[in-house]
C-alpha cells in the first residue's frame, strides 16, 4: 500500500516547467525578431506599423522571458523548501485518529535538519492525537516518510490518517525496529 501524493505534484511542476521553457524560447525569438524590426524601421526601411509591430513583439517577448523565469523560481523554491506540517494537516490526523491509542515509533535521520524538524511535528501531531508516541532519531539514511507494512487495524487506520492529511506515504523496507512494532519513518526530504 503506496500512497504517491507527491507524483502528481510532481508530473504537475514538470509540465509547468516544460511549457515555461517553450513559453522562454519564444519570448527570446520575439525580442531577437522584434529588435531586428526595429532596426529596420529606424533606418526607413520597413513603414510606422513595422515600429509598432516590433514594440509590441520585444513587449511580449519581455513579458514571457519574466513569466517563464517566475515559474522555474518557484519550481525550484518548491524542490528545497523544508517540510512542513500544516495546522489542517495536523487537524486531518488528530481527527482520523480520534479513538485510537496504539503505540508507535516515529524515528528520523539523526544528522538531517531538515528530517528533524518534520520529525519533530509529526511526533508531536501524533502524540496530540492520542497515540503512545515513542521517539528514535539516529537512522544513517532513510528517504520520505515511510510506514511499517504489516497488515494490521493500526498500520491501516495510520495510512488513512496520512493520506487525509495529504502527506505521501510509502512502504517501510530494511531494517528497521524489531517485533511488534508499529514504525512510522520521517526520512530525509526525497529529492523531486
Amino acid at each position: 500500500m503506496v500512497i504517491t501524493v507527491w507524483a502528481v505534484e510532481d508530473a504537475a511542476m514538470a509540465i509547468s516547467v516544460q511549457t515555461a521553457d517553450r513559453v522562454s524560447a519564444v519570448g527570446y525569438v520575439s525580442i531577437v525578431v522584434g529588435t531586428l524590426v526595429g532596426l529596420g524601421a529606424a533606418f526607413d526601411v520597413f513603414s510606422q506599423w513595422a515600429a509598432i509591430g516590433s514594440a509590441t513583439m520585444i513587449a511580449c517577448g519581455t513579458l514571457a522571458t519574466f513569466w517563464a523565469s517566475g515559474v522555474r523560481n518557484a519550481a525550484h523554491d518548491q524542490k528545497v523548501a523544508w517540510r512542513k506540517l500544516t495546522a489542517k494537516q495536523a487537524t486531518a490526523l488528530k481527527g482520523s485518529l480520534q479513538g485510537h491509542d496504539f503505540p508507535i515509533w516515529v524515528t528520523t535521520v539523526g544528522d538531517d535538519p531538515e528530517a528533524c524538524l518534520y520529525h519533530k511535528e509529526m511526533f508531536d501531531a501524533l502524540g496530540a492525537a492520542g497515540l503512545k508516541t515513542q521517539w528514535f532519531t539516529g537512522y544513517a539514511m532513510a528517504v520520505g516518510v515511510t510506514l511499517t507494512t504489516t497488515d494490521r487495524p493500526e498500520v491501516r487506520a495510520m495510512l488513512a490518517a496520512l493520506k487525509a492529511a495529504g502527506i505521501p506515504v510509502g512502504p517501510k523496507s530494511g531494517d528497521g525496529m524489531k517485533g511488534d512494532v508499529i514504525e512510522l519513518t520521517v526520512g530525509s526530504k526525497p529529492e523531486a
